[in-house]
């Protein structure tokens, strides 16, 4: 017998199982048998339809892995030479901005050499000033150049601008934001997740003698038919 005319057969067994499942009403015990009986008829549909499927699924599954280790293994080097010119691309960018940053250090350091510069003079020019004041006896005016705050210009530094990066047709940049977590106690509650595999692992075997804070306890019945 042929596959297609096998699984038209077993199409059409679970076809009329649902139909006489949708069919029967339980309002005796004979009813309820019945309906047990119809749950073992399932299970032997489900053993039906893995004999007729199993072969094909395995069949095709095989068939993927096949297809997808070779794609695999083809595009294994292209990754391995593509991740290798990324980090070179963008160790050369980085360096770009290092050498930004230290021009830009550089000249902070000049503005602020330059602004010290002048505050040494401004108070030179008013100690000889104080001086001068002083000498010709107008000792509180010393006094009040002496005192008076100094005020200089700002210096301002021009941001530094380096050539830009070569650009290459089908190349951009995007800065991507990532994370780690350094200390998992501090992290606050909206953002911890319940271990639900623990806690019904401790459900299943304590049952309703479970005690979790937060956790509500509570048991399903469920028909099981061989």
């Amino acid at each position: 017998m042929s596959t297609l005319v096998e699984t038209a057969q077993v199409e059409q067994q679970g076809l009329t199982l649902v139909s006489d499942a949708k069919a029967l009403v339980i309002q005796d015990d004979s009813g309820y048998q019945r309906a047990g009986l119809m749950l073992r008829m399932v299970k032997e549909y489900l053993r039906r339809v893995a004999e007729v499927c199993d072969p094909v699924v395995s069949a095709a599954l095989a068939a993927h892995r096949a297809a997808v280790a070779q794609r695999t293994k083809l595009e294994a080097p292209a990754k391995e030479a593509e991740q290798v010119l990324k980090r070179a691309m963008v160790g050369y960018t980085e360096e770009l901005e290092l050498q930004r940053q230290e021009v830009q250090r550089q000249a902070d350091a000049a503005a602020e050499a330059a602004r010290q510069r002048a505050l040494e003079q401004e108070e030179e020019r008013r100690l000889a000033l104080a001086m001068e004041a002083e000498a010709q006896g107008h000792e509180e005016h010393a006094a009040e150049i002496l005192t008076a705050p100094v005020v200089l210009p700002p210096v301002l530094t021009p941001p530094v601008v380096l050539p830009p990066k070569p650009k290459v047709e089908g190349v951009s940049y995007r800065t991507d934001w990532d994370f780690e977590i350094v200390d998992a106690h501090a992290l606050p509650r909206e953002y911890l997740i319940p271990d639900q595999v623990r806690i019904r692992g401790v459900v299943r075997a304590l049952k309703g003698e479970t005690n979790i804070p937060g956790v509500r306890v509570f048991f399903k019945t469920v028909v099981a038919s061989k």
